[in-house]
């Protein structure tokens, strides 16, 4: 009888889910842009991977102006690694020995998920990695869909959740890309990229009144964990009179790996 209660239960939530509104896209893009702040933020975390031989603590600084402007120096606690990258543009800077080297970023990019300002920048970054159907970086609030297939909501960290993403299994929410975002607040809570590779947010505070932040951060890639704990955030003022944080000439670090080759894999493939 417990059980029959138990699941008339799940069914009702989850009918109720089904029948409430969704906003469309062009808002809720606009909405969550709007939790990102305004000018220059200062990051500080701990990142730890999980290794057979125990956590792998590295300390990360990051200085950050939206998705397209990012600059981070990272130290090993334990393990020996130095790295230092510029994001800006859509491509990733470093030194690597004495030469300044150019990428294309990294394979795994969760950050713009965090700090996007722009809705249409967000947009064409979710059509690129097949969370939108390419049409939908068109749609804005003139020009909007009768239907947007791609949208629902679902359940996640005790939050209910809109979800951006085709044909997404809420009952799998790593297997297909996605973006989840908190209903009526629009925070960045799960983020999958597909094929098992995932970042789980929560802790949530707010370093000023539009910017909301997690204070962890759970990063799971082919069996592998990393969790991110963010010691510090501080505003350190508007775009125009800090531009010089993301400048390759503050690139001076050159890039040394960890002895532990799973440290080096989420470098390579999340940094």
């Amino acid at each position: 009888m417990f059980k029959k209660i138990i699941f008339l239960i799940g069914v009702f939530f989850y009918g109720v889910l089904a029948q409430a509104h969704i906003p469309k896209l062009w808002y809720i893009v606009d909405q969550a842009a709007k939790k990102h702040g305004h000018g220059v933020y200062k990051i500080s975390q701990l990142v730890e991977v999980e290794t057979n031989g125990g956590p792998q603590t590295l300390q990360e600084d990051w200085y950050v102006d939206g998705h397209n402007k990012m600059f981070v120096t990272v130290k090993g606690v334990n393990n020996p690694l130095r790295y230092q990258a510029l994001y800006i543009n859509g491509k990733k800077q470093f030194i690597d020995g004495s030469s300044l080297k150019t990428d294309t970023l990294p394979k795994n990019w969760f950050e713009p998920y965090l700090f996007f300002k722009s809705a249409g920048a967000i947009k064409q970054y979710m059509a690129s990695q097949k969370m939108i159907p390419s049409q939908a970086v068109h749609l804005t609030k003139e020009n909007s869909a009768a239907k947007e297939n791609f949208l629902k909501l679902g359940r996640f960290g005790g939050f209910v959740n809109i979800v951006v993403g085709q044909d997404t299994k809420l009952s799998q929410p790593a297997s297909r890309p996605s973006l989840w975002l908190e209903q009526n607040i629009y925070r960045t809570r799960f983020v999958s990229l597909g094929g098992g590779v995932s970042m789980k947010a929560s802790q949530f505070k707010e370093p000023s009144a539009d910017f909301h932040f997690p204070m962890k951060r759970v990063i799971e890639w082919s069996g592998n964990k990393a969790t991110i704990k963010t010691t510090g955030v501080t505003y350190v003022g508007n775009k125009t009179t800090n531009a010089s944080y993301f400048s390759s000439s503050r690139l001076n670090v050159g890039k040394l790996s960890s002895s532990s080759s799973r440290v080096n894999q989420f470098y390579s493939r999340f940094r």
